[in-house]
């Protein structure tokens, strides 16, 4: 779930970026801070029509930064590390890493498991757990690890809604 985030008692309520659905979700484990006013997170399916979301994993909650704007439906992944500055977006169309002082590196990439991915001299893995930019309060559900030219960065990440619709 992805939108816009407001609060509702108890509940929050998300809208969606295009404004045509809002959901209902419960937030058990107090995930997102209640200034949040986006969110991304993961969340069970409600048992019942009138049952809301449940909250289970936060994607990325932002204090600055992306919200609906972002191409969510177009993005598969996205990453970035601070000292060096560097960011990782993976699309249909390849995977472009930025790096300080260089020309964008767009090169198609292969899936593995983790979800990890390789390409043209290049792997990023991510892993699921809560990772917080060095730089902003911004949260985000993934840890990275990119691997490029000898050099190892670490830095967050955020799963977009185009690896969400290409799960089997």
């Amino acid at each position: 779930m992805t939108g816009t985030l407001t609060r509702d008692g108890s509940d929050a309520l998300i809208t969606s970026c295009d404004g045509r659905q809002t959901w209902r979700l419960r937030d058990p484990d107090s995930l997102f801070p209640v200034d949040a006013d986006f969110v991304s997170v993961y969340a069970t399916v409600p048992e019942g029509p009138a049952d809301p979301f449940v909250a289970s994993r936060i994607n990325y909650v932002p204090t600055e930064g992306f919200r609906c704007e972002f191409d969510w439906e177009g993005t598969l992944w996205r990453a970035a590390g601070n000292e060096p500055f560097w960011s990782v977006i993976m699309t249909e169309d390849g995977l472009t890493v930025r790096m300080p002082a260089e020309p964008p590196r767009v090169v198609p990439f292969t899936t593995q498991p983790g979800p990890v991915f390789l390409g043209d001299g290049l792997r990023v893995a991510f892993t699921p757990g809560l990772c917080a930019d060095t730089m902003v309060d911004t949260m985000f559900g993934w840890s990275v690890t990119l691997e490029v030219d000898n050099r190892t960065l670490t830095g967050c990440g955020f799963e977009g809604m185009a690896a969400q619709t290409r799960r089997p």
